[in-house]
């Protein structure tokens, strides 16, 4: 993705101003600075945002070095970096996540939401996934 310009502002531009857009956050604090973070929030709002992983399988994992697929990677941190440097994935886990956006501000069940309810509703499925319900009452035959 080519960076945001004010000449430009390719997708990111579209994905700020789309309200049919849901925009998939890896709030890890390395793959988007927090304050971008914040901007993405105040053009989407909780509603507009999915938090996502990009979970390698070095997630979990001691810092140190690991092979995935056919590639060397480096954890340190808990940031995945190819050989060259560059980022290569994440090892953030989505409780981290939720933490990074409460950190900012964001109310807990704004958080949750954006783990549970926001991915549901994408794929259709907010009727019976991505919220708590109280179940419904059994009916008992005698």
């Amino acid at each position: 993705m080519r960076p945001f310009s004010h000449r430009d502002t390719g997708v990111l531009g579209a994905v700020l101003t789309s309200e049919e857009v849901t925009a998939e956050l890896i709030a890890d604090g390395v793959h988007v600075d927090p304050a971008a973070m914040k901007l993405l929030l105040k053009a989407k709002g909780v509603e507009g945002i999915t938090l996502v992983s990009d979970g390698t399988a070095a997630t979990g994992m001691a810092d140190g070095c690991y092979r995935l697929g056919d590639f060397d990677v480096d954890v340190n941190g808990g940031v995945v970096r190819n050989k060259e440097g560059k980022l290569a994935g994440s090892a953030l886990t989505l409780d981290r996540a939720l933490r990074t956006m409460v950190s900012l501000g964001v109310p807990l069940q704004g958080a949750v939401q954006m783990l549970t309810l926001n991915p549901a509703r994408e794929l259709g499925l907010e009727k019976t996934k991505g919220s708590s319900r109280p179940a419904p009452m059994p009916i008992w035959f005698f």
